[in-house]
């Protein structure tokens, strides 16, 4: 999805298709195609803890801001599988 975000121009023409396996997004010249994970999504439920006994308050735009900043240096091949 960032890729797409990043490929995506401020206006134009989008078209989707999908399959069961693969989704593509085509506008202008680019066509990226993307491989859907099989498989359900785990249980978050489950690994979230229900309670908590911190807290931490933070200023949104303050997060927001730092967060975006790193999202600039940081790409998918720069996490490691696990």
């Amino acid at each position: 999805m960032n890729e797409l975000l990043h490929s995506l121009a401020d206006s134009g023409t989008m078209k989707i298709q999908a399959t069961k396996t693969q989704v593509a997004f085509e506008f202008g010249d680019v066509l990226l195609i993307s491989k859907l994970i099989e498989g359900t999504y785990p249980n978050f439920k489950q690994v979230i803890p229900t309670q908590c006994d911190e807290r931490v308050t933070i200023e949104r735009e303050s997060l927001l801001t730092a967060v975006k900043r790193v999202a600039l240096l940081t790409s998918d091949k720069s996490i490691p599988s696990s």
